[in-house]
């Protein structure tokens, strides 16, 4: 796929979004993906993990009934081809808009009162408090407030006797390197989500006969240095860490050096999908990751960044640097490691076992978004 096939399915899709025509997701999914294939479709959220046209239908369906404005940003495209395979990646948004009513003082004042409630400690009760009506309490105007939460759209297409065809689209949203939006805990929705996801996996592993358990074993360590994987490093920008923004081999090896420094990773063989041809793999797969948390630390961090400038002037950065600090609190008052799920997805060239990465996009899943959320987003327009 050239590309300006590239733009002009990337345009389709946009367009798609913006008519939100429940009568046009078979259209969609049959311009999309190859007949009879088995497309790998990813979601924000750590259930949203979709094989085939059918199941990507539904994605496609639910996010035209609940989402906001979908935006891309053509002018950030990037695009690469190897051996008949080619990824893309380029921002976006998503774009809300919210206005006070009664139902929203209802709604934090509920919320509220639930995390009295719930178990856990003072402190950690506390810190959740802080950090929800550092959201509800901001509110600048009367007038309707619009924020965009910033998106990344990806995909791997390859050549089909159908012409060039998508093997995976994933819709992904920067994470937070140090707070991610969605855990895992005893018995949560994140949780069964995530095993949901293992064992759709396992289901499709089980289905395919492969030989590759070798290079999946590779794959799986490609965040220690273990000597079996390579990264293209021509300068081009081409590896996307949990930022969402596009890096060459050098920027992205040191975020991930830098993750590797707060984070445990874990990434097994059996939850990565694997499609080899030609000595050119792509592939997807899921991984946990963990840290611990420390008070100290964690704000001698807010703080830095403050006495540093990383939060620009402006009202907005006040509220911001407010609702940070008492996410802090939040999260040390839990007293227990922070636990999440990432996705995986990249092309690679094959020798032997050894792994050249030509692309690769690290993410985490983003569950609901909510104007007590709009840490992750920037007011529109700026």
């Amino acid at each position: 796929m050239s590309y300006k096939a590239i733009q002009t399915m990337l345009h389709e899709i946009q367009n798609a979004y913006m008519k939100r025509d429940e009568n046009g997701a078979d259209a969609l999914c049959r311009s999309l993906f190859g007949k009879g294939s088995t497309p790998a479709i990813i979601g924000a959220g750590s259930d949203e993990w979709f094989f085939g046209s059918e199941e990507a239908k539904g994605l496609f369906l639910s996010d035209w009934a609940n989402w906001g404005d979908f935006i891309l940003d053509f002018d950030s495209l990037k695009y690469g081809e190897l051996g008949g395979r080619e990824w893309f990646s380029l921002r976006g948004g998503v774009l809300y808009s919210f206005e006070d009513a009664p139902e929203t003082d209802s709604l934090f004042m509920r919320l509220t009162k639930e995390a009295a409630s719930k178990g856990g400690s003072a402190l950690e009760r506390a810190g959740e408090i802080l950090w929800l009506l550092s959201h509800a309490l901001h509110r600048r105007e009367n007038r309707v407030r619009k924020y965009l939460w910033h998106v990344t759209l990806s995909g791997i297409s390859e050549d089909t006797i159908y012409g060039s065809k998508l093997r995976s689209l994933q819709f992904a949203l920067p994470a937070d390197a140090l707070y991610p939006d969605e855990r895992i805990k005893e018995a949560n929705w994140e949780r069964e989500s995530h095993e949901k996801v293992k064992c759709a996996i396992a289901r499709w592993n089980a289905s395919k006969v492969s030989g590759e358990d070798r290079l999946k074993t590779a794959l799986s360590l490609w965040h220690k240095d273990c000597g079996s994987t390579e990264w293209k490093a021509d300068g081009q920008k081409r590896f996307m860490s949990l930022s969402g923004s596009m890096l060459d081999a050098d920027e992205f090896l040191k975020e991930v050096r830098q993750l590797k420094y707060n984070w445990d990773m874990e990434f097994l063989p059996e939850s990565i999908i694997l499609d080899l041809r030609d000595d050119v793999a792509l592939f997807y797969g899921l991984g946990l990751m963990r840290r611990k948390v420390c008070l100290k630390d964690e704000l001698e961090n807010v703080l830095k960044h403050i006495e540093t400038g990383i939060y620009e002037d402006g009202q907005e950065s006040l509220f911001r640097i407010r609702r940070d600090l008492c996410r802090v609190i939040k999260e040390a008052g839990s007293e227990s490691d922070i636990v999440a799920s990432c996705r995986i997805e990249g092309m690679a060239a094959v020798e032997g076992n050894k792994v050249n990465m030509h692309y690769f996009h690290l993410s985490m899943p983003y569950c609901h978004i909510l104007e007590q959320k709009t840490d992750a987003a920037d007011r529109y327009p700026k």
